[in-house]
């Protein structure tokens, strides 16, 4: 018999591959507490994409026709081109003519290779008590200045404190 060994657990090959019942944010194609990139080429309309993906989360809408399971709370973190964002936004607002009342934006600073700028965000949104929602980080690059993304050691530590910020707010 198969089993596979984690740190905390022990299961068995088939209650991995049959037991697992996907949670989904978007009916497959986002998982709820999963962690997701949208990646492209320069210019290639990802932060429209990410755009219109939080706004139809956060109204409960279908995206691109395929159902939103549920509505939810999202904080969409604007690290490049702030102004755009805020006109895209607003753009996407006047030609469907939705609000949500449960979309913050920020243009803070985050930077996920620094524990502290992590822990300081993880503290700001669990004092607004934001919980069970997404976070999209626009864009990775902007979070990890200097950073290769191709090094594996150097993101090992960026990948760690998504996670944590994914368990301690308890999102996607």
């Amino acid at each position: 018999r198969l089993k596979l060994i984690c740190l905390k657990s022990i299961r068995c090959f088939r209650e991995v591959i049959y037991g697992s019942k996907v949670e989904w944010l978007v009916d497959g194609v986002l998982a709820n507490k999963g962690i997701a990139t949208i990646y492209g080429a320069s210019g290639s309309s990802k932060s429209f994409l990410a755009i219109d993906l939080c706004m139809n989360l956060a109204l409960g809408n279908a995206w691109f026709e395929i159902p939103v399971i549920t509505k939810i709370p999202v904080v969409y973190v604007a690290l490049e081109g702030f102004t755009g964002v805020a006109k895209r936004l607003q753009g996407w607002c006047q030609h469907y003519k939705w609000y949500p009342n449960n979309l913050e934006i920020t243009k803070d600073e985050l930077l996920l290779a620094e524990n502290k700028s992590v822990d300081e965000f993880i503290s700001f949104y669990k004092g607004r008590e934001f919980s069970g929602g997404i976070v999209i980080i626009d864009t990775l690059n902007n979070a990890c200045p200097n950073i290769d993304e191709n090094h594996a050691g150097a993101m090992g530590g960026v990948i760690y404190n998504i996670k944590r910020i994914q368990k301690e707010l308890d999102c996607t």
